[in-house]
């Protein structure tokens, strides 16, 4: 049962613990299980590394943090994500320069360094004036760089007034934007569609099950077999007598979007009470550590609000998250909403969607599109190599050069949660 929880605070929690889950599996994001308790005395990670005196994210918090920040922005809203994409991709690049003109995130200097993205959406973004739509795909990756970075979607949506169904197509779009394969962007919206209903106070197994239903609606015509099934399978491991580790090898690694998506279900059934339990879960796998371990702490942050995470973890230490919090509250908040910006209230991309509820068979043969890679196996070496160095014109790996100067954020802290990150 879901206990009575304030919206604000699910809003907070999937933010923040998004975060914190991505800051625990990030510095393990490539290695074997094997490596992990080799590392760690024959035992797994149970608490997340400390670099620097804060708990660093990956570019998968940055990405959620910009998928906010352009549902914020005035219209048109599929142009200002881009925009904010574009820019952020220039910075990991090692060529963006910051500038007055920037947006204020970006003042941040853990918004504009190397985080190690992946190359489909570095690719897709950079060598894109215009994002990759549904209708229009870019390639056929179904990698986890988009459902990991829409948990803002559902937050926005219901301050908007949006439906369920309107959440999920709108992060499915947005997902599209870089990956343009079926499974990498309706898993998004069946994300979208769970966390909307968790934001209004039901149950993981009863959202679960809601989201079939929605996905089912909006992509009448795309084969969705293969993302139910391994959803299955994470259901009936959750409550299986095998261990947390054999049960999360079974499902998969996490490179590919329906993995991530069923790994962090298993980790939030596995351990519905404890989103540090959830997250070692979700981490501790010979796969992509971060995606997993940031979409099961979007869930269970969601579930139980951000007040557990002040008992469960050390957040003073979350890499910025008083401007992670300041994001949340601005979703949440018109009050708190940037006043150099109109933000007149929007309906454009969840209106958008009554027209969206695709026939996916229309979309037809990708050969005429840009080849951004997006093969299974492409993918995961992709992100072995480490996503960011490769050679040549492509990326170098070299951290975004600029003022190293931070943003003096002015915006008031409150009781609670808002202590802890000072």
């Amino acid at each position: 049962m879901n206990q009575r929880i304030d919206f604000k605070k699910r809003a907070e929690g999937c933010l923040l613990g998004g975060a914190i889950g991505d800051a625990f599996g990030y510095p393990i994001e490539f290695m074997s299980l094997d490596e992990i308790r080799s590392q760690n005395g024959g035992d797994i990670l149970r608490r997340p590394i400390d670099r620097r005196g804060i708990y660093q994210f990956s570019d998968d918090t940055q990405m959620t943090v910009l998928t906010a920040l352009g549902l914020l922005e005035a219209d048109p809203i599929d142009g200002n994500i881009w925009k904010l994409y574009r820019r952020w991709a220039e910075f990991q690049d090692g060529k963006g320069i910051l500038s007055d003109s920037d947006h204020w995130v970006f003042s941040y200097r853990s918004m504009r360094e190397d985080r190690a993205p992946g190359l489909t959406c570095l690719r897709s973004i950079r060598e894109n004036d215009a994002a990759g739509t549904i209708e229009h795909p870019y390639n056929d990756s179904k990698g986890c760089g988009g459902v990991m970075r829409i948990s803002p979607v559902p937050i926005w949506s219901i301050h908007e007034g949006g439906s369920s169904l309107e959440s999920t197509m709108a992060a499915a779009r947005i997902a599209a934007y870089t990956h343009g394969n079926p499974l990498g962007y309706v898993t998004a919206g069946f994300l979208s569609s769970m966390l909307f209903r968790i934001f209004g106070g039901a149950g993981l197994r009863e959202s679960i099950r809601n989201a079939k239903d929605d996905c089912g609606q909006c992509f009448k015509d795309a084969d969705l077999s293969e993302m139910m099934d391994i959803i299955d399978l994470a259901v009936g491991l959750a409550d299986s007598g095998a261990s947390d580790q054999e049960a999360m090898a079974e499902i998969g690694e996490g490179w590919v979007a329906e993995e991530t998506l069923a790994m962090a279900l298993f980790s939030c059934l596995r351990h519905p009470d404890s989103i540090r339990d959830a997250i070692v879960c979700a981490v501790n796998v010979t796969g992509d550590s971060d995606s997993i371990g940031a979409v099961t702490g979007n869930i269970m942050g969601a579930l139980l609000g951000s007040d557990v995470l002040e008992q469960e973890f050390d957040v003073g230490k979350l890499e910025d998250g008083a401007m992670i919090l300041r994001v949340s509250e601005m979703l949440c908040n018109d009050d708190q909403r940037d006043p150099d910006k109109t933000h007149r209230r929007t309906h454009q991309l969840l209106a958008d969607t009554e027209m969206a509820m695709y026939d996916v068979s229309r979309i037809g043969s990708r050969q005429n599109h840009l080849p951004v890679p997006a093969a299974e196996e492409d993918q995961k070496s992709d992100r072995r190599r480490g996503c960011d160095r490769v050679q040549g014109d492509e990326i170098s790996g070299s951290r975004g050069r600029g003022r190293q100067d931070r943003h003096t954020d002015r915006w008031e802290a409150g009781p609670g949660i808002r202590r802890c990150l000072g």
